[in-house]
């Protein structure tokens, strides 16, 4: 009977264990390179709106990164690369390309709030903002909050277990709640992957 409850105990813990660290959150830190499947819940505070996004964003060195943009039924809405500093991106349903310089007007016809796509990289990576306008907290060694202080933007990161986690973004015109659903070390290895095109028909705009 000893040994019957000992065995029990042991296949017990070793279940715990693997469950455990089946859910221990991802270093997003630690990585070089990646793709983040998500869900976006957008609240327009200014129209008083509410909109549900489907996004990708896979970035290659931490520089060069990929925005696809789609509705619930796949449909695709918008897409974006950054270079650098420099973004391009298209609306499909008013056929424009924008590009220029990256700021914080670049993503707001998409997700309603001023957000600088230079951000994301920061975001995904959960890496603390380098700009002295942000403050950003650590707890238990995971970014846990960042603070523009300029604007009052707040980011954060909740609810981490295995690749999955919550991602707010706070702001006066809109919020953000990111539900990060998968990750996957292996980006798109198109040769055109970080670049898009002006499809005939579509007009090209210049940022100022």
């Amino acid at each position: 009977m000893k040994k019957i409850f000992s065995s029990t105990a042991v296949i017990s813990f070793l279940l715990v264990f693997l469950v455990g660290c089946q859910s221990a959150p991802t270093r997003y830190d630690e990585k070089s390179k990646g793709v983040w499947t998500t869900k976006v819940l957008v609240k327009d505070k200014e129209s008083s709106r509410s909109y549900l996004l489907h996004l990708k964003f896979q970035t290659n060195d931490q520089k060069n990164a990929r925005v696809d943009i789609s509705t619930t039924l796949g449909q695709p809405v918008a897409a974006l690369v950054l270079k650098g500093n420099n973004v391009r991106y298209i609306l499909i349903e008013s056929k424009r390309v924008y590009y220029g310089l990256a700021s914080t007007e670049s993503l707001k016809p998409i997700l309603s709030a001023p957000i600088d796509p230079r951000w994301l990289v920061n975001i995904f990576y959960e890496k603390p903002f380098e700009d002295k306008n942000w403050q950003c907290i650590q707890e238990k060694n995971y970014l846990k909050e960042c603070k523009q202080l300029q604007t009052g933007t707040v980011v954060k990161w909740t609810d981490r277990a295995g690749a999955r986690r919550l991602i707010q973004l706070e702001h006066k015109r809109a919020d953000l709640q990111i539900q990060v659903m998968s990750f996957s070390d292996k980006v798109d290895n198109r040769p055109d992957i970080f670049e898009i095109k002006t499809p005939e028909g579509f007009k090209e705009i210049k940022l100022k």
